[in-house]
């Protein structure tokens, strides 16, 4: 039974205080791993940190240092044409929190690298030209609420970016449909794969949807002024959705070189946003109560159907007591661990997307989750995911979600942490209403 409105937002104010005091939560990302072996390291000018130069490992999975002889690991240093880590065939990569600068190339061309691991107390502040540029498997990125300064064309080529996310303490860049935006001139810098241009952007930078896969329309609103060359080259995009007249679209400032690579588009004008069709199913484990109130606004949103994760061994507080040698623990350090789930979906082939909410358990989704989605067919099905931590980004428990599973659809993630916990109702009423799911 659906609890009243004001019910879950009185719940969801006191889970504000509650998940700083009892829900298990992911340590910062460098905690608790081991570094890799292969780094060549230089000392910086000030003597006081040093900067990464090369990796001559063979390791696919890495950890970047946070120190090297005593002193922090603050760069990754990147050249034209070539970065300490480009035209590699890594896969996944943890930047630690002592790291400030990732410099110009240093991914570039890392065709296998789909996880980008930083936490939400990195020291990040800049990120270099090209720095990722090429990394064609890249699924998403977290950008920290430090992070002021990215050069050009950071994400050019990355086609399979499903979305970005934003610190809620950036004033810099922000996401919205999971694009990444910067705030002072409201230019959309890179496209996802979501097929709706947010209505608050003016314009769109050179290349931003270059070689974008999974999706074949483009929902442009009419406040766009200018948009950037080539910007859906070379991607699946084959109709944009202009939402003026043939008038405005003439008047906004282009060449003729906005469409290079992708000739063939059609332009359709007075266009509406494009609305998902089929059901929608929300689910969400929930063990201490945290999202089980985000669940419930989601269901709100989108007129889903709600159903709980319920675990057939129920969880105790014992259970859930972290660092412990306890159930939890147990669970989320045995990779093949499934506990079993109480009941099953109705009829799941009906859904056309689906929403599934899980708190952060040492830094992944419990691993009752992955139970979840093991026990059904997911083909043709769009899927969402939606966490909440202490002040986890969330980043790392999606990407582990996205690499394992690589056949289903994992589009995007929207996280909640003590912080923004309370707008939970506005937060999602703005991130569903962008996905074009809005009941």
């Amino acid at each position: 039974m659906k609890k009243p409105v004001a019910i879950i937002f009185a719940a969801l104010c006191m889970a504000v205080f509650a998940l700083a005091a009892c829900a298990p939560d992911e340590p910062p990302a460098d905690n608790n791993l081991t570094p890799t072996e292969g780094f060549v390291f230089e000392l910086n000018e000030e003597g006081n940190g040093y900067t990464v130069t090369d990796f001559t490992g063979e390791a696919t999975q890495i950890v970047v240092p946070a120190e090297y002889e005593g002193l922090p690991v603050t760069a990754i240093q990147g050249d034209y044409g070539t970065g300490a880590l480009s035209r590699t065939y890594i896969t996944s990569v943890v930047i630690p929190d002592s790291v400030e600068v990732i410099g110009q190339n240093s991914f570039n061309n890392c065709p296998e690298l789909v996880s980008v691991e930083i936490s939400a107390n990195s020291s990040l502040t800049a990120i270099g030209n090209n720095a990722f540029s090429g990394c064609s498997s890249l699924g998403s990125f977290y950008i920290p609420a430090g992070m002021t300064s990215l050069g050009d064309n950071v994400f050019n080529n990355c086609g399979s970016l499903r979305g970005f996310t934003v610190a809620a303490g950036n004033t810099v860049y922000r996401a919205e449909n999971g694009h990444l935006i910067e705030n002072a001139t409201n230019m959309l810098i890179r496209g996802v794969n979501n097929p709706v241009v947010p209505e608050s952007v003016t314009s769109i930078a050179q290349a931003a949807f270059r070689r974008a896969i999974g999706i074949t329309q483009l929902y442009i609103p009419a406040s766009i002024e200018s948009i950037g060359n080539y910007f859906i080259a070379d991607s699946t995009i084959t109709t944009i959705l202009y939402a003026g007249t043939e008038g405005h679209w003439s008047a906004i400032e282009m060449t003729d070189m906005w469409n290079y690579g992708n000739r063939e588009v059609m332009v359709e004008y007075s266009a509406d946003i494009p609305q998902a069709t089929g059901e929608i199913l929300v689910v969400y484990f929930s063990a201490t109560g945290n999202t089980e109130g985000v669940a419930e606004y989601i269901s709100q949103a989108t007129g889903g159907t709600l159903w709980e994760i319920e675990a057939a061994d129920p969880y105790t507080e014992e259970d859930l007591e972290y660092y412990t040698g306890g159930r939890a623990d147990m669970e989320q350090d045995d990779e093949s661990c499934r506990p079993e789930i109480a009941g099953a979906v109705a009829d799941f082939a009906r859904y056309d997307t689906v929403f599934i909410g899980h708190p952060i358990w040492h830094g992944i989704a419990p691993r009752i989750i992955q139970t979840f989605i093991e026990s059904y067919d997911f083909t043709g099905k769009d899927v969402y995911t939606f966490s909440t931590g202490v002040s986890s980004s969330g980043n790392a428990a999606f990407n582990a979600l996205a690499r394992e599973y690589t056949s289903i659809n994992i589009i995007e993630n929207l996280h909640f942490t003590s912080r923004n916990l309370a707008n939970a109702q506005t937060l999602v009423s703005e991130w569903i209403a962008g996905l074009g799911l809005a009941a």
